[in-house]
């Protein structure tokens, strides 16, 4: 039989050995097909020796796994869930209701959470027609990247699924997390220094010892690389002014000590009352920045508003965390 490779013109009518007999005698009857379902795959992957006797029981069952198989791909388009497999985050199977799984994060026997089935553990599950429904956002080839780091609007201890604080914490080697950062590209652990230690693998730390999160922003991946931290500082504030006494009564019209009018941050104040006597005021010097500036020995202090311990602009929490899927 020739295969259209275009348009496939057979398909998978049954299953081999289906009828075949499974209890088999023992003295088995001549003509009759019979096929052991204790036949572990797993004994011949290395295949059949050469030159040896088959036993028809062996193979039978063997064929009859395999066309199952070949039967269950082609009526659903994915094998049914077994708690034999270990599946990653978005991998797909069919439950014995019928419905289509997609798997929102990893399990089976040997990943250290054991086998769940989709059925019970909606956590662990979802049905594929619900999963796209909702934008299908999930899975590790979804629409969100293994390792995207954003900030998210949730609390830390209500992130979505497979999103995770970026507070430095260590998982072990034998935590689902813990296997999914050891994944991670190289070049994106060593950015955002996510290392393993005795003590497992940590998150990115995006929180400073203060407590302070840090603004994102762009690099060009060439004088600065991501994950990169710069320190805060303050551009130079650049200003003249001469903080001896002055004469005059008219605000902007300065004589005397000052020498000339203030500028940059300093501007003209206005007259204030001369407590040295006598028959001229003084020009006070004002500042137009929060905060407070030094000027040789002497403290200026600026209009108080919105004074505090860092320059920042006006800004909105939210949690710095990182996709992995699982």
């Amino acid at each position: 039989m020739s295969a259209n490779l275009n348009a496939r013109n057979f398909s998978q009518p049954s299953v081999f050995a289906e009828k075949a007999q499974t209890i088999i005698p023992v003295t088995p009857s001549s003509g009759v097909a019979y096929r052991d379902p204790n036949v572990n795959p797993a004994t011949y992957s290395s295949g059949q020796p050469f030159d040896t006797i088959v036993d028809s029981r062996i193979w039978n069952q063997l064929l009859y796994l395999c066309s199952a198989f070949a039967q269950e791909g082609e009526m659903f388009g994915f094998f049914r869930w077994s708690p034999l497999t270990d599946y990653t985050a978005g991998g797909h199977c069919t439950g014995t209701n019928g419905q289509l799984y997609i798997a929102l994060r990893a399990s089976g026997p040997s990943l250290g959470v054991g086998a769940r089935n989709p059925m019970d553990y909606p956590d662990y599950w979802q049905t594929l027609k619900a999963f796209l429904e909702e934008g299908g956002q999930q899975t590790s080839g979804g629409l969100i990247p293994i390792g995207m780091i954003a900030l998210l609007p949730f609390r830390f201890n209500a992130l979505p699924f497979g999103w995770y604080f970026c507070n430095g914490e260590r998982y072990a080697d034998t935590n689902i997390v813990g296997q999914a950062l050891q994944g991670l590209p190289a070049s994106l652990r060593l950015d955002w220094g996510i290392t393993t230690t005795g003590n497992g693998t940590n998150v990115p730390l995006l929180i400073d010892g203060s407590g302070r999160g840090y603004f994102f922003r762009g690099v060009d991946n060439n004088t600065r690389m991501p994950g990169t931290i710069e320190q805060d500082s303050s551009r130079p504030i650049s200003a003249t002014a001469s903080s001896s006494a002055v004469t005059g009564s008219t605000p902007g019209s300065f004589s005397g000590g000052l020498g000339s009018l203030p500028t940059g941050v300093f501007t003209d104040a206005g007259v204030i009352q001369n407590t040295q006597g006598g028959s001229f005021a003084n020009h006070s010097i004002g500042i137009n920045l929060s905060g407070r500036l030094t000027a040789s020995a002497q403290t200026i202090t600026i209009n108080q508003q919105n004074t505090g311990t860092e320059n920042r602009p006006i800004n909105i929490g939210m949690t710095p965390a990182i996709y992995l899927g699982v």
